[in-house]
Parts: C-alpha cells; structure tokens; sequence
C-alpha cells in the first residue's frame, strides 16, 4: 500500500520556516515603527495646532473664560493699573495741597511772622497727606475688584481671544526666530514678556467710568490703544493722559524666563525638519517588517498592539511634562491656570490619538 504525502510547499514545515534573524529583525522594526507612530503623530499635532493660530484658538478659547485663567490674568493687570496710577503718590500729591492750602490759610488768619510760619512747619504735626497711604490701600483694592469684573464681563470676554491669537502669533515668530517685526511678545532681561498695554489701558478707561476713585482724583480721557499701533507711541500717549512718564517697557507682563524660550526654540526647530521625515521613516519601518515578516497577520497585530502601547505611554509623559511645567511656576494661581490651558490642549491630543487608536 503505497504512502500519501501531502503536497503544497505552503504545508511544508520546511517551507514555511522564517530564519530567526528575520523574524527578530521585523520585530524590531515593528517596535521602531510603533515609536514612530507617537512621534509622527505629536509632531504633525504641534505643528498643525500648537503653531497655527487659527486652531490654538479653538482648542483653547473656551477655557478663557475659566475662574483660573481669568484670575490670573485679572492680577496681571491690576498690577500694571495699580503701577501706573500711583494712587499713593496722587492722594499724597493732592492731599499735601491741601496741607500747604490750610498752612497759609491759618498763617495768615492768626498774622503769623515768617519766622513763626518755619517753626510750625518743623513740627511734627498731624497732615491731611499722613493719611496718603491708609486711603490708597482699600482704592487699590477697589481696583482689583473693579478689574475682576471688566475680565469677568461678557464685552470682555468677547475681545479677550483677539488679544490672546496676537499673543499666540508673536509666541510663534519669538519660538520660530522670526522676530523682524515682532511688537506683542519680546525677550528683556532674560524674560518673555507679553503685551498687555490695550488690555491694562481699557481697565483703566472701565474704573475711570465706574467712578472707582475718590473725589480728589481727577478724571482723565483714557486713549484708545490697539494692537496695531506702534507701542512706543501708545505708551506715550497714555502717559500724557495720566500726566506721568512710563517706562518704555510699561504695559509687559512676563510669561516664561529666556532659557525655558530656548527650550522650545530648539523643540520647534527639531519639529520642523523630523516630522516630515519621522512619517516618511515610519512608513518604511512598517513596510519593511512586513516584508521580512512570515507571518503578516501577527505583524499587523504586534505593529498596532505596539502603536496603541506607545500612544498610551505618550499619554503619560503628557502628564509629566504638566507636573514639570507646574513645579516650574511659582504661583498657585498661575499654576492653576496652566493646568486649565494644558488640559484644554492636551485633550486635544488625546482626541486625535484616540482617533488613530479606534
């Protein structure tokens, strides 16, 4: 009786053995191929959405209007509107007017010598601008409450994203190098420093009408200050209309230190030269293990089993470049803020990973 032999070569053990070398090569280059998923995929989404305006905007507009942000950045200008009105220096101004008024007023109601008037002076008498500082700190106070409530109000919160997008566009020239014409975001001292002077002059021109000072501050006519005016110019004219000199760097609120810009410079032009490359790469890792694969179907598995792993650890790091960011920042307001901002921003992210996931 004669034996049957099956045939086919696809049943032939020997046929269908794949030399171990292949097979740990086209693991490898799934793994490297899994890696190159997450990088492709972060870089394409900081290219597309961190650097482009337009779409910064809609991930993160609706988390302005957040109680961390808006305090935040209600403290931000209340500071530069506390600086630049010196409430302090105008009551003791006006109320030291007063002083030299009664001064001469009882000088010469009691025919007092001159001599008699220098020996009264030299007392240490009570003065009307003694009392400069006690009613400076609840007007100061008055302010904060006042701007609490302009970056609270819907006007407010209608523009904000205008003057955020401007913010954004400068941050990307500064993180690109592209600072020709740069007029919103600036490097002085070591610090990145954001342009708030049309924010902080609209605060003032709001307390001014909401009849937030004391009789004895006079009303001013506030300027209107836009972002498309030259800031050398603005800061001068709202300094005619306050009757003070500002500081050149008047209306600047520091956002990051000039090292932390570097970091991300350097991330940015990293970005920009890989990301192309890191997809083209990924495309060939992956084609080249399933080329040496001999089993394709367990390829394929292992190729997205591994993507969804090192998506998932991307995640993670995520959360670890949060805590870094928050252990970097002083405040507890600021850090709130952030982490309102990140989330927003992140979320994305993980949208657009789960999308790849599914």
């Amino acid at each position: 009786m004669s034996e049957t032999h099956p045939t086919g070569s696809g049943d032939d053990p020997a046929a269908r053995k794949v030399p171990k070398t292949r097979s740990g090569a086209a693991l490898i280059l799934v793994i490297l191929a899994s890696l190159g998923v997450v990088t492709s995929l972060v870089g394409w989404w900081v290219r597309s959405t961190l650097f482009e305006t337009d779409a910064f905007m809609e991930v993160v507009e609706t988390s302005l209007a957040s109680e961390e942000v808006t305090t935040v950045l209600g403290d931000a200008i209340s500071e530069q509107v506390i600086l630049v009105l010196d409430m302090e220096g105008r009551l003791e101004q006006g109320l030291g007017a007063i002083d030299t008024y009664l001064s001469e007023s009882l000088a010469d109601a009691l025919d007092l010598s001159a001599s008699a008037q220098s020996f009264f002076q030299r007392l240490d008498l009570f003065r009307l601008a003694d009392l400069a500082a006690p009613i400076a700190a609840p007007v100061n106070q008055t302010i904060e409450e006042g701007v609490d409530d302009l970056v609270r109000s819907d006007a407010f919160q209608q523009t904000l994203p205008d003057a955020v997008a401007y913010a954004h566009q400068g941050a990307v020239a500064l993180i690109r190098g592209e600072t020709e014409s740069l007029e919103n975001v600036t490097v002085v001292d070591g610090e990145v420093r954001w342009y708030v002077l049309p924010l902080v002059a609209r605060a003032i021109a709001y307390l001014f009408d909401a009849d937030a000072f004391p009789l004895i501050v006079e009303p001013v006519e506030v300027p209107e200050i836009t972002y498309d005016e030259p800031r050398s110019a603005m800061i001068v004219a709202l300094g005619n209309a306050l009757g003070k000199v500002l500081p050149a760097d008047f209306g600047e609120v520091t956002v990051m230190s000039a090292e932390t810009l570097e970091g991300w410079q350097s991330l940015a032009r990293t970005l920009d030269r890989v990301v192309l490359l890191a997809i083209l790469l990924t495309l060939a890792l992956a084609v080249a293990a399933f080329v040496l694969s001999g089993d394709r179907r367990r390829t394929l598995v292992q190729f997205a089993f591994g993507s969804v792993i090192a998506v998932i650890v991307a995640w993670i790091v995520q959360r670890n470049v949060l805590e870094a960011v928050d252990a970097a920042i002083g405040g507890q307001s600021q850090r709130a803020a952030v982490d309102v901002l990140f989330e927003a921003v992140f979320a994305s992210l993980r949208r657009v990973s789960l999308i790849y996931i599914v």
